[in-house]
């Protein structure tokens, strides 16, 4: 894979991963009180992140 095809992919992930945090961080704020709502938005994408990762590498 080339340093371009690298780069692309890496912008993509980082796009995705940054939406969907967003949105998950929208969703966390209705059900769970605002203090805890962004560490748990962030743990839950790196986690399904991590996930989807790991399917497309094995």
């Amino acid at each position: 894979m080339s340093n371009g095809l690298k780069l692309l992919v890496i912008g993509v992930g980082c796009f995705f991963g940054g939406v969907l945090r967003y949105a998950c961080e929208i969703v966390s704020d209705l059900w769970i009180k605002p203090p805890f709502a962004d560490p748990l938005a962030v743990l839950i994408v790196n986690a399904v992140g991590c996930f989807i990762i790991g399917l497309f590498t094995a």
